[in-house]
């Protein structure tokens, strides 16, 4: 028997009203999304910016909920604020006032984990990130690749088996990126846990995932599903030369393509990319 999925999103349509109650305009953001999302895996949104990637990350963590249609995780409905899973922004939100050691364990000192814990358990993850040396400094002096591996471990440190990330590598620069989506894989391998991943980048997507969801413009619908067959452990410094990374690359771009051209972002036949290659 196939294991039950983590989340089972069953037509969800999310409508957006102006702030005006007098004025009755309204915006679909997302409309007739169904998609299942099964354990251990992980799987990446792609799609035009304004597609409604995001927003269904946002009801997937009960910041928001549908406006019709339903979500559920491990068969419950989702009614509130889900803190059993993890969620990552592209802004990392560090707390400026503490040290990189501090913000890492926040969330162990929220759950009321003894401070030697919370230490060890931070200044493990630290270390595996390459940034050992750093634990003192605060969040001005690091990098933005640094402040984001300590955003990616901030979560990790509390060790929830689901982690949402909302176009966390997106701000930085190209190899910055690679290292971070290396740090990911390894992070991730292994671990059991459950990623879905929001990026403008098909090539991030291929990398990292092992199911891309493909959406329409606005309003956002799901316009195909690809199991991605590249091996695991994968080199995303050399993902170009992995065996069957061509065949996929292009068997996606050119759903993408169709729908980057119905929203006016390339013409049909055009090569240039969402960020096609990266």
């Amino acid at each position: 028997m196939p294991p039950e999925p983590v989340f089972t999103i069953k037509d969800v349509y999310k409508i957006f009203y102006t702030p005006d109650r007098r004025d009755q305009r309204s915006t679909f953001a997302v409309r007739g999304v169904s998609l299942d999302i099964y354990p251990g895996t992980f799987v990446t949104f792609v799609g035009p910016s304004g597609c409604g990637k995001s927003t269904l990350l946002n009801m997937m963590s009960g910041l928001t909920f549908p406006s019709d249609g339903q979500i559920l995780f491990r068969g419950q409905p989702i009614r509130k604020t889900n803190y059993q899973i993890g969620y990552i922004t592209q802004h990392d939100n560090l707390l400026p006032w503490r040290t990189l050691l501090g913000n890492v364990q926040l969330a162990l000192e929220y759950r009321g984990v003894p401070k030697p814990e919370r230490e060890e358990r931070a200044r493990a993850l630290i270390n595996k990130v390459g940034l050992s040396g750093f634990e003192s400094y605060y969040p001005r002096e690091l990098s933005g690749g640094m402040r984001q591996r300590a955003n990616l471990i901030r979560t990790l440190v509390y060790d929830p088996e689901v982690i949402l990330m909302d176009e966390p590598f997106g701000a930085l620069d190209a190899q910055t990126r690679l290292v971070l989506q290396d740090e990911l894989l390894k992070l991730w391998s292994g671990s059991g846990k459950t990623i879905v991943f929001v990026t403008h980048d098909l090539v991030e997507s291929i990398a990292l995932s092992d199911q891309i969801v493909v959406f329409t413009q606005s309003p956002g619908e799901i316009k195909a599903i690809y199991d991605v067959p590249l091996k695991r452990p994968r080199d995303v410094f050399h993902i170009h030369k992995s065996e069957g990374f061509t065949e996929t690359y292009d068997r996606v771009w050119v759903d993408l393509q169709q729908v980057l051209a119905r929203a006016g972002l390339v013409k049909t036949g055009d090569g240039a990319a969402v960020q096609k290659g990266g």
